[in-house]
């Protein structure tokens, strides 16, 4: 009832895994707005020799299993902690979200 939406961390140099997934469709058949907020979108992990996974393959196939159950697909946020990308959208996001539920407040307390 209180809760305004949902920030899903998903690591971007892995393969989507099922319970990310999971949470996700759950959220989504709840109702509850949710913004995925993918990580370490620079990092590309090693998965054999001298071959290393790209987050952009990752974040793809997510995508790709996300939308066989959703009509749009959430908002998101492509962040790296090493270079900070994506470190000002969330923080725009946050305080879109913190206006929003200031003005509901508002709101509210005229009934």
């Amino acid at each position: 009832e209180n809760l305004l939406a949902v920030m899903l961390l998903i690591d971007s140099t892995i393969k989507p895994q099922q319970l990310d997934l999971e949470c996700l469709e759950f959220l989504g058949e709840n109702d509850i707005p949710v913004t995925v907020v993918f990580t370490k979108v620079d990092k590309k992990r090693k998965i054999s020799a001298g071959k290393r996974a790209r987050p952009e393959e990752n974040v793809e196939s997510f995508c790709r299993e996300v939308s066989e159950y959703w009509e749009e697909m959430p908002p998101m946020i492509f962040t790296s902690a090493k270079s900070g990308d994506g470190k000002q959208s969330v923080l725009n996001h946050v305080a879109t979200l913190r206006q929003f539920f200031k003005e509901g407040q508002r709101g509210s307390s005229k009934r």
